[in-house]
């Protein structure tokens, strides 16, 4: 499955795992929907429209407040799309800082997981990097003072995740992009990232399912059952075990045709005595493990280059001349 608009940002769940084995994960889950007619899946593929005029309407306006209004009326449609119930509201932070919520889910009577939001931004900013507004907060009969938290969302997230009863996801909504976060993840740097632009501007069935899938209530709060993503965790970790294991084999094998390389050359090419030397065995065992990391290190350095800006993969200059690809 081709997850175009899923961005599995610091492997939260192994790359492997997503691309090769989440379709048939989430079978289960889609053949709950095919009995219902509104699906989360169809709805929220019917909010493209909804979408880009949102974000057309906010981009142009030149005040936050304006950019908000149309925000966050295009977020309320989105979480309802995905199955969550709108009810605007604050919560607590540790620090009596108080954040609004567009809607929360519980399991066993506890908040299992917040939904939050910022606005629609430019490309060239990070939603992590915003800070609340206070046209962000509940309108009241009576005049309130809010604490507002000077945190950016980055720091927000964390101090959620720190609460003496913290929720175990968090969804930021924030316009083009949408944030899954787990507890027990992003302090490691590990989330799910959505980008609505890409989803809806290709509008592919199968991607549409996934996004759907993943951000549901049906996947991360069910009202009964246990939560998709526990499997779908479960799964991807019992897949890098294997991916481990073989590995091991794989390393050894590319050790050995590295030094038998060697060997060949030594003996058939250079016509140099090779087996009179009892350190060599030790010597070229380590030197072709130094070679071999070097290789995986550029390995994946050059795979995640666009997303880790390690290796410049978008130059013409370094991909036609000094990948390991040319190589």
């Amino acid at each position: 499955m081709d997850l175009f608009g899923i961005q599995n940002v610091g492997e939260f769940y192994s790359h492997h795992y997503l691309d090769e084995l989440l379709e048939n994960d989430l079978k289960g889950l889609y053949s709950k929907w095919d009995e219902d007619q509104q699906t989360p899946d169809k709805r929220l593929n019917a909010l493209a429209t909804s979408y880009f005029k949102a974000k057309r309407q906010a981009l142009r306006a030149s005040r936050d407040e304006a950019r908000y209004r149309y925000s966050h009326a295009f977020h309320v449609d989105l979480l309802e799309a995905l199955g969550y119930v709108y009810h605007f509201d604050v919560r607590y932070l540790l620090e009596g800082e108080t954040l609004p919520v567009l809607g929360t889910a519980e399991r066993d009577g506890e908040e299992y997981v917040w939904i939050v939001e910022t606005l629609f931004i430019d490309e060239d900013q990070s939603p992590l990097e915003q800070q609340v507004l206070s046209e962000q907060y509940p309108s009241q009969d009576e005049p309130v003072e809010w604490d507002f938290p000077d945190d950016t969302w980055d720091g927000l997230i964390t101090e959620i995740f720190r609460r003496d009863d913290p929720p175990r996801w968090v969804i930021l909504l924030a316009g083009r992009l949408i944030f899954l976060c787990d507890r027990t993840k992003w302090g490691r740097g590990q989330y799910l990232l959505f980008d609505l632009d890409e989803v809806y501007g290709r509008r592919e069935t199968k991607t549409l399912k996934a996004v759907a899938a993943l951000l549901s209530k049906d996947a991360l709060a069910p009202d009964d059952g246990i939560p998709l993503h526990d499997t779908l965790d479960e799964n991807s970790h019992k897949h890098a075990y294997g991916v481990s294991k073989d590995l091991k084999y794989g390393v050894r094998q590319a050790v050995e045709l590295l030094a038998n390389e060697y060997v060949y050359y030594r003996s058939e090419v250079a016509k140099k005595s090779i087996y009179q030397d009892e350190d060599l065995a030790r010597k070229l065992t380590n030197e072709s493990l130094t070679y071999l990391y070097r290789l995986l290190f550029l390995f994946y350095a050059e795979a995640r280059g666009g997303e880790l800006s390690i290796v410049p993969m978008k130059s013409d200059a370094y991909r036609t001349g000094y990948s390991l690809e040319m190589l």
